[in-house]
């Protein structure tokens, strides 16, 4: 019983000393020489360009919000965002003295469904409205959360970001209102 216990560990270790050879030769060895130096990987043409991998359908960058999860876009604010946020604080302002006009540059609307390349709004005021086509550049796009109107992402290809319940932020181009503008704001609630 011994020797069978002997043969059969001796056997495993055969077989795990060939499977490390092999790992070995296969992801560590390149052209004859061991390269595991990082200087080995600099020197190296990059040709990830020519290469499709299952992670190049990945390439826009993504914030991480603790309320909202992982949005798109980037976490710098662009003109569109600032832009927004003196609108905002100019509305807030004029909202306690009622003797200046309210500014009203941005048409809102509630996202009720997504279409392609289109989105289903309503008004502020529970009007169904219909389809509206975004036409907003990713340059002119921002993300902020209802929660203080605070500022999550920009930057971003807002038929891949909006969501159903969104309120859209945008200068309407006609008075029915079918198309944006190119600056889109989104608000989300956490």
């Amino acid at each position: 019983m011994k020797i069978l216990k002997k043969v059969a560990l001796v056997t495993f270790l055969i077989f795990l000393i060939v499977g490390l050879v092999f790992l070995l030769f296969t992801y560590f060895i390149d052209n004859g020489s061991l390269s595991l130096g990082l200087s080995d990987l600099t020197s190296q043409e990059d040709n990830s360009s020519d290469q499709s991998t299952a992670f190049s359908v990945y390439t826009n960058s993504y914030v991480m919000d603790p309320d909202l999860g992982a949005v798109t876009g980037t976490s710098q604010k662009n003109q569109a965002a600032i832009e927004f946020q003196e609108w905002l604080r100019k509305r807030w302002v004029s909202n306690e003295n009622p003797a200046e006009p309210v500014d009203t540059k941005y048409d809102f609307f509630v996202i009720t469904g997504l279409n392609n390349g289109s989105v289903d709004v309503r008004t502020g005021e529970d009007q169904e409205m219909g389809s509206v086509s975004l036409r907003c550049l990713p340059e002119d796009t921002a993300l902020f959360k209802s929660h203080n109107m605070e500022f999550v992402s920009a930057n971003f290809d807002i038929n891949r970001e909006v969501k159903l319940g969104d309120t859209l932020y945008t200068e309407c181009t006609s008075e029915l209102c079918e198309a944006t503008s190119s600056t889109c704001v989104l608000v989300r609630r956490p």
